[in-house]
Formats: structure tokens, C-alpha cells, sequence
């Protein structure tokens, strides 16, 4: 719960200008490391979901990916790394999503 807290304050804090130049870069390479910790975590809860009766073998483990917590775990872990990678590949220039709106 703190990681995830405090990567919404540094999100915050890298959407106010002063800031934003000084703290976007570093606050890519946390974004890359919990993506792979979190990504890893949802392997893992999948892979030990074969261990309950209910979801044994392929096709439990599918059913298990299929649960709406795992599905939501799923599409956080690849919104993440779509958004990281288009940032990587200079496609996004900045954290502030106000960029990105026409006034």
C-alpha cells in the first residue's frame, strides 16, 4: 500500500512544472521497477493458483486470470508498460496528462 501511495504522490508532485524536469526521468526507472514487481507478483498468484482445487491445471489457471481482481491486475500491468514504452520511445514527453488535452 506505501509503494503504490507514494508512486501517486511522486505522480502528483511530477505534474507541477517546477518539478516536472527534475523528477520525470528518475520517476521512469520506480515506474519500471514496480511494473516488474507487480508483473511478477501476477505470474506468481497465477502460476500458485493451480495449488486450490477450483483452479487446477491450464485451464483453472485460466479461469483464475478470468476473476475480475485478476483482470484488473492484468490490465493495470499492461496499461503500465504500453504507457512506459511509448515514454521510453519518446512518444510521451511528459508525465502531465494536461499536455494532452485542447482547451
Amino acid at each position: 500500500f506505501l509503494i503504490v501511495l507514494s508512486c501517486l504522490v511522486i505522480g502528483v508532485i511530477c505534474t507541477i512544472g517546477e518539478y516536472e524536469e527534475k523528477i520525470t526521468q528518475k520517476f521512469i526507472y520506480v515506474e519500471i521497477v514496480l511494473l516488474i514487481f507487480f508483473a511478477s507478483e501476477y505470474v506468481i498468484r497465477v502460476w500458485s493458483a493451480g495449488c486450490r482445487a477450483k483452479f487446477k491445471g491450464c485451464t483453472g489457471r485460466i479461469q483464475f486470470m478470468k476473476t475480475p481482481i485478476s483482470m484488473i491486475d492484468l490490465f493495470v500491468v499492461l496499461a503500465s508498460s504500453i504507457v512506459i514504452g511509448f515514454h521510453i520511445s519518446g512518444r510521451i514527453s511528459s508525465a502531465n496528462p494536461g499536455n494532452y488535452v485542447k482547451r
